[in-house]
């Protein structure tokens, strides 16, 4: 039999070899550590090994448990520090004195401090053992009495590649955390530019690998990192906008005579490989999905201008109540700005529901026409909520949920089709000078009835202007059917003033009226008329 190094041994018996099969040898780990070359373990049992001890000239079992860690073994008496190789392969030593059971119990073995301690919680360095099995042990540096790994999926349990867990004030709730203090830090230091790629502090990227190309299904949200911040219990964080609460920050330092062409707070993107034929149906770079319920609530909030390279829209996208666009909208129009809201096609619900995503069935007012095989419908609230549902037959919508980030209500609001083109009540166009018009203003049934022209003129169509002082009291009007002219004072209009060829023969005019006629300026009697009753004239000038 011959060592590792390649040299014969000598015999530990007469003419006996221990058999190298099924031992443990540190060998080069153990040289390395201390420089002697120790352990290895008999495949047999103290026992066996004091039997080979017996013969002339061989090694008694002292010498051996001075060069060998035996295989642990049952009903077998162990002094306290006793080393032995467990089921698992690891090293480990006794407790105490004892004699072992019939099968191995880790309570009584300490781990060699060689390994990393694999329990359900600890501190310092140590492993998490899945509870399920199903995956590793998740390597943990922190000081966490534990680590809570109790887990909502199937099958239960937390598991990952690497972890941290730590705690400031334990012990001493309520006192003031001194210094510095973070669960994980790290800084990345670059002393000359980078050639190949970003200059990155550090990185994650989540990948859906499909190495056999079967083209499995994701049901469930993915993301890169998840940053979450959780006040718990009477916990008060109330310094506000100079200390807020949140998830993630982002802070860029310029310090010296240094200097930034350009620089960002967050940034996103997306990237395709060339040839890739990969889509993506919706895409949203920043996505507040439900609403904070706080009392002062903003999505957005910059004190830098907010800019838009193509589209700026406030509303639901299948209900936009405000848009601005750069470069014309898709209807061949410079428009830059529109205001409006979905056109109302539906009826309304009957009575009062909260609605939930659980599938409920609605009532709604007699007449409604909604499509039967199921669809989705605004509600005309506040939150303007978006409801999906599968049928409706008669008066009964059934299996409605709440949409995707709307917020639920509790009345029963009239129903709008989302899907309509909105009505657009404004519309502001690019710039004066163009043939478009710069303003237009329409009724909720998309008709035209103010305009400013491309030449700054003011046209009104099928309705009547008014001009008011601070107080609301209406001093003048200008009706666009009649032609009408009515002047007033702060009591209120006047008099109405038409004007034109030929005597007057004008049916909306009532008593007190006036014409003015163009015709005839140099014939009396045919220069002005009153009206004493409802298109009843007489000449006065």
């Amino acid at each position: 039999m011959c060592k590792e190094s390649g040299v014969e041994e000598t015999p530990l018996t007469d003419g006996r070899g221990v058999e190298r099969r099924g031992l443990f040898r540190l060998g080069a780990l153990a040289t390395a550590a201390t420089g002697v070359l120790t352990l290895s373990s008999l495949d047999g049992s103290p026992a066996e090994a004091a039997q080979l001890g017996t013969a002339p000239g061989a090694l008694s079992l002292g010498d051996l448990s001075a060069i060998y860690v035996p295989k642990w073994q049952p009903d077998t008496a162990y002094s306290a520090g006793a080393a032995v190789l467990n089921p698992n392969g690891d090293i480990v030593t006794a407790k105490t004195k004892f004699t072992s059971a019939a099968s191995y119990t880790s309570t009584d073995w300490k781990l060699s401090p060689t390994y990393v301690s694999v329990v359900a919680s600890g501190t310092g360095l140590y492993q998490v053992q899945d509870v399920s099995g199903t995956y590793p042990a998740t390597p943990i540096f922190g000081d966490a009495g534990s680590m809570g790994f109790a887990g909502t999926g199937a099958p239960s349990g937390i598991a990952g590649g690497v972890g941290w867990y730590k705690r400031f004030g334990f012990g001493a709730p309520g006192s003031p955390v001194l210094k510095t203090t973070q669960g994980l830090f790290g800084n990345t230091l670059y002393y000359g530019p980078t050639t190949d790629d970003s200059a990155e502090g550090g990185s994650s990227s989540t990948y859906l690998k499909d190495d056999g190309n079967i083209g499995w299904v994701q049901t469930k949200p993915v993301v890169s990192w998840e940053a979450n911040v959780r006040i718990e219990g009477s916990v008060q964080a109330v310094t506000g906008d100079t200390a807020p609460v949140g998830g993630m920050g982002s802070r860029l330092n310029v310090l010296g005579k240094a200097h930034v062409a350009s620089g960002f707070g967050f940034k996103t993107s997306t990237q395709t490989d060339p040839g890739a034929t990969g889509t993506i149906d919706k895409y949203v770079a920043y996505w507040q999905q439900v609403g904070s319920g706080a009392s002062n609530a903003f999505g957005m909030y910059v004190v830098d201008p907010a800019n838009s390279e193509t589209q700026l829209s406030v509303g639901r996208s299948a209900g936009t109540a405000f848009k601005a666009k750069y470069g014309g909208d898709t209807d061949g129009s410079t428009s830059l700005v529109q205001v409006g809201q979905p056109t109302t096609t539906y009826g309304a619900l009957v009575g009062t529901y909260l609605l939930t995503t659980t599938p409920q069935t609605l009532i709604v007012s007699g007449g409604a026409s909604l499509p039967a095989a199921g669809g989705t419908f605004m509600l005309d609230s506040p939150n303007r909520t978006i409801v999906t549902y599968t049928a409706f037959s008669g008066t009964t919508i059934t299996g409605a949920v709440i949409a995707s980030g709307s917020t639920a209500t509790t009345n029963g609001q009239l129903m709008l089709d989302p899907k309509t083109p909105n009505t657009t009540a404004l519309r502001i166009n690019a710039q004066k000078g163009q043939a478009k018009n710069l303003t237009e203003w329409f009724d909720s049934g998309s008709n035209l009835r103010v305009r400013v022209n491309a030449q700054g003129n003011l046209v009104t169509q099928g309705t009547s202007f008014f001009a008011a002082n601070g107080s609301a009291t209406t001093l003048a009007s200008m009706n666009g059917a009649t032609g009408a002219v009515t002047p007033g004072t702060t009591a209120g209009l006047g008099s109405a003033i038409y004007s034109g060829n030929g005597a007057p023969n004008i049916s909306a005019s009532v008593a007190g009226d006036y014409y003015y006629r163009k015709d005839t300026p140099l014939i009396a009697n045919q220069r002005i008329y009153v009206a004493t009753a409802a298109n009843t004239w007489t000449a006065i000038a």
